[in-house]
């Protein structure tokens, strides 16, 4: 059996975008609180717009930002481009900034000019605390939302980044949502690119790849010999604004958006449930409060980590490991325990909304199968 990765869209749904002259009339979300929406290809774009804007409005040059140690080089690769001084703040094992050392540090070192709070798989961070904290210090704050699919209560108050390319089949799709007091005008929001063969390249791409899963094909095997580092597309700055067969095609699957919601809550209900059974795993949330769509489920694998990830995606499973942490971070170990504990232990499995019942099943077994494997060796080894 072989798992996509991300959702594929519907040849109707493709039809309907290519055919759609008009991207007016897009609602990322009921904007009934007077955020101004901007669209870029990346959540990568959007934050560094957003961080450009608030140091601007506040005449900084060359700011100083805290961002959490847990978190993918790559969205900062603009930033730092900007000469942008980043300072990695710690996380507990919960994934919430440790306030107690953010708090020691700003009373000793230094404030920032912005901090950024992170939502991690479709999961609310502590919000209200982050608010505290920059309104005690006088920082703006600027909420990561890119793994949040629509937004609730508490995201409304600050410039937010959202990535619906996670939780859709678009090629591209970034969002910087920005509260109309904070920014008055930050420019045009009806900026696209002009790019046919990237379009054609990816419904090309997704067609071939529902092919393989109806012919259940596993072409995992051998992706990874062909896959190509792909960062220079965060120095390519022209490709900061999306298509917009992209935004065509939000519009096209709006409509879907509680079906999407309610489908990824099952699911994740579902393979929590089977899950749990296991031993050997550890689900890093449990919960599913009522207002969260989940993004992936995390769970932790203290034995043989990589051994079983490789072997997930070796069957066709799109497991992953994330992120892939910037170097200071990954050099500097003894201040980051909780961010490299997780790092080094983490799997992602994909609930998306193409995820039926029968491949919760398989990743269940294969996974149980696996972690028994290793189980055994172990204690041969013993």
């Amino acid at each position: 059996m072989t798992i996509s990765g991300i959702p594929i869209p519907s040849f109707r749904v493709l039809v309907n975008s290519l055919m759609n002259k008009s991207i007016n009339d897009l609602l990322w979300f009921n904007n009934k609180n007077g955020m101004s929406l901007y669209y870029f290809s990346k959540g990568t774009w959007a934050l560094k717009k957003g961080i450009e804007l608030l140091l601007d409005k506040n005449g900084i040059k060359n700011g100083k930002i805290f961002v959490p140690s847990y978190i993918c080089f790559e969205p900062l690769i603009p930033i730092k481009n900007d000469n942008i001084n980043i300072h990695f703040y710690s996380i507990n094992n919960d994934l919430s900034p440790n306030w107690e050392k953010l708090e020691s540090f700003v009373q000793t070192k230094f404030i920032p000019d912005v901090f950024v709070l992170v939502h991690y798989f479709g999961f609310k961070n502590e919000i209200k605390r982050a608010t505290d904290f920059c309104k005690k210090y006088n920082i703006e704050l600027i909420q990561d939302a890119a793994h949040i699919f629509l937004p609730f209560e508490g995201l409304f108050n600050n410039i937010t980044i959202y990535s619906p390319r996670k939780f859709l089949p678009i090629p591209e799709g970034g969002i910087l949502a920005i509260p109309k007091n904070i920014v008055a005008n930050a420019g045009s929001t009806d900026i696209y690119r002009s790019d046919v063969f990237f379009m054609m390249k990816w419904i090309l791409q997704i067609s071939i790849k529902k092919l393989l899963i109806i012919l259940k094909f596993s072409w995992r095997k051998i992706i990874d010999k062909y896959k190509k580092n792909s960062n220079d597309i965060y120095e390519d700055i022209s490709k900061q604004y999306p298509i917009s067969f992209s935004i065509k095609l939000i519009k096209s699957l709006q409509s879907n958006f509680n079906q999407i919601v309610v489908k990824r809550r099952d699911n994740y209900k579902l393979l929590f449930n089977k899950l749990s059974k296991i031993d050997g795993i550890e689900i890093l949330f449990p919960d599913l409060p009522s207002d969260v769509c989940p993004f992936m489920m995390p769970i932790l694998v203290f034995d043989n980590r990589d051994t079983i990830l490789e072997h997930l995606k070796y069957n066709g499973i799109p497991a992953i490991s994330w992120p892939e942490l910037p170097g200071e971070v990954l050099n500097n170990k003894s201040r980051y325990k909780n961010t490299i504990m997780l790092n080094e232990n983490i799997i992602l499995l994909p609930i998306h909304q193409d995820i039926t019942r029968s491949n919760i099943i398989y990743m269940q077994d294969t996974l149980k199968k696996k972690l028994k494997s290793c189980e055994t060796v172990n204690t041969v080894k013993n």
